[in-house]
């Protein structure tokens, strides 16, 4: 593993960003006994601090700053360009966030697929029988290069994503479902029917949809976007999906965050497909359900054995997800192609794509 001789673990850090991921990256360096001089953002204002941290613009950096750590995790943007962005502000050290725990054997900090205390070369079983699996060679290349990033942590390892406008529905994958298609569209984790309008954005001719979402905010804005389109025959689902039918307590956000919550106190209906599609037949499934989609794909094998659907799954909300949710998929069907797409930054937005064969 290659490592910037540079960095000093002594010296005060700065971190890029102070959202959520920033903010548990500061917390961490503070139970380590490392100062974090600033949180630079480009939305700090003059005299902002966060969480006792006084917030800097990047045109506020001056020469005192010398050590800084991108603690952005979201998919819409690249720490290659935060990257370049510090390197013409004279930043003479630079940093991902994967790296903090080679210089800090305690550095724990967990998000979506990243888990500080996750080595990649524990699932080096896992991860031949995935890329012997993966049909094209251009998927087996996006698979190596998300372990590569997952095991250096390094900015220079970052695989930059393809561009959300093509999700689910990528039209330069071999076979995989075309526009011209009359498709029935099972939505789980419908959100407020953005995955339908980019289905729409790229011409699908989506006959019904089922869309099942648990927020009742996102549920509601859902149910005026599905009333622009007459053309649809749609079916909304305020349920969220799981392996089992019950209810579950949820982190009702509002957003396309909402997820599954042991400490809230709200619970929702969960629903196996298995149970609701009982003589429904549907050709298209996408599942992107913030860590419920392994449990999702659990409630849904005998629906998906009697439909044969063509199936888009995130794999990334959890650190196991990358392995297990292909592997559960390719033990369970037979004559089906797979292909794996990243379509977001910071591995974000990483779909596996399964195509039914004849």
């Amino acid at each position: 593993m290659t490592m910037n001789n540079r960095f000093n673990p002594k010296k005060p850090i700065s971190i890029y960003g102070f959202g959520g991921f920033g903010k548990q990256i500061a917390s961490e360096l503070k139970k380590n006994g490392i100062p974090v001089k600033y949180f630079i953002d480009q939305k700090a204002k003059k005299g902002m601090f966060v969480d006792g941290i006084e917030c800097i613009n990047t045109h506020e950096i001056t020469s005192d700053v010398e050590q800084v750590v991108i603690g952005i995790f979201n998919r819409d943007l690249s720490p290659k360009k935060i990257e370049k962005i510090l390197v013409e502000k004279k930043i003479k050290t630079i940093i991902g966030f994967g790296e903090l725990s080679n210089y800090f054997p305690e550095f724990r900090i967990s998000s979506f697929w990243y888990d500080s205390a996750l080595d990649v070369k524990d699932f080096g079983s896992k991860s031949e029988k995935i890329i012997k699996l993966l049909f094209d060679q251009r998927s087996r290349v996006i698979f190596q290069d998300l372990l590569k990033y997952r095991g250096s942590g390094m900015i220079s390892d970052h695989l930059d994503g393809m561009g959300l406008d093509s999700q689910y529905f990528s039209p330069e994958i071999e076979n995989w479902i075309k526009p011209s298609t009359k498709t029935c569209f099972v939505d789980c984790g419908a959100y407020i029917g953005d995955s339908l309008a980019l289905a729409l954005y790229h011409k699908f001719e989506i006959e019904t949809a089922y869309c099942f979402e648990p927020d009742l905010k996102n549920f509601l804005k859902l149910n005026e976007f599905i009333k622009k389109f007459k053309g649809i025959q749609a079916h909304l689902i305020p349920c969220g999906t799981y392996s089992q039918t019950k209810r579950l307590s949820f982190n009702e956000s509002g957003t396309e965050g909402s997820c599954l919550s042991e400490n809230s106190q709200n619970l929702i209906q969960v629903i196996s497909l298995d149970d609701y599609f009982y003589n429904i037949k549907f050709n298209f499934l996408k599942i992107d359900v913030e860590g419920m989609d392994l449990d999702t794909l659990r409630g849904a094998m005998q629906t998906i054995l009697l439909n044969r659907p063509y199936i888009a799954v995130s794999i990334y909300h959890r650190p196991g997800d990358l392995w297990d949710i292909p592997i559960f998929l390719y033990e369970k069907l037979e004559k089906y192609q797979f292909h794996l797409r990243q379509h977001g930054h910071n591995g974000m937005d990483t779909i596996f794509y399964c195509i039914p064969i004849d």
